[in-house]
């Protein structure tokens, strides 16, 4: 009897917890927007470039995930508006607007 109850409620946490990855993947937890990370944390975005702004030394890009993230880049890139594209970086702040300082970036 008691190896039927242990298998019960097995199943049972197996199911409530899948059901649980189910719920937070449908809704989402917004970590794209820079206002909930700290400064010099290291993140990761996927997303599609809404602006290109090449400078002198950088290229600053806007790019949309689940909102609008300021990106900078300091080594050359060929990417384009409507180009998909995957970065890593770090938070920085820049005249006290939030902005990912690239360390990688792959457009595709």
């Amino acid at each position: 009897m008691q190896e039927k109850t242990l298998i019960k409620v097995g199943l049972i946490c197996s199911v409530a917890g899948i059901s649980v990855l189910i719920i937070i993947s449908m809704f989402g937890i917004d970590e794209t927007s820079l206002d909930n990370i700290r400064l010099n944390d290291d993140v990761e975005i996927k997303g599609i470039i809404n602006s290109v702004s090449r400078l002198n030394s950088a290229t600053v890009l806007e790019v949309e995930d689940k909102c609008i993230v300021k990106v900078v880049l300091f080594d050359e890139i060929k990417a384009n508006q409507g180009d998909n594209i995957q970065l890593t970086g770090r938070v920085d702040n820049y005249q006290g607007e939030k902005e990912i300082i690239v360390d990688e970036a792959r457009i595709w």
